[in-house]
């Protein structure tokens, strides 16, 4: 009987984690993948893209895969690495989280 319910309790946990993932992901989509501002996530550390958004793809001219395997000054020689360990620094630091900056 008490591993019926354990059962039970694991399908319902399941399937409430299933659907929060469900929701995270339709809300990555909207605030990220959807739009149609160039976007993409660096790594800290390496500065590499590790996610891109298909603006970012239209715009740069990349396939996506190709896209995810290069560093940000790959794709934008312009910026200065001094200037992008300030803005990441920034962002670490949680004082600010989007920037602006030339492209192409």
């Amino acid at each position: 009987m008490k591993q019926q319910q354990n059962q039970r309790n694991k399908s319902g946990y399941k399937k409430l984690f299933e659907e929060e993932r469900l929701r995270n992901k339709m809300l990555y989509n909207a605030l990220f993948r959807d739009q149609k501002t160039v976007m993409f996530m660096l790594d800290p550390e390496s500065l590499q893209i590790v996610d891109a958004n298909q603006a970012a793809v239209d715009f740069y001219g990349y396939p996506y895969e190709k896209l995810i395997q290069m560093t940000v000054f790959q794709v934008n020689p312009w910026l200065g690495k001094n200037s992008l360990k300030h803005y990441v620094s920034l962002s670490l630091d949680g004082k600010q989280n989007v920037f602006c900056v030339r492209h192409k």
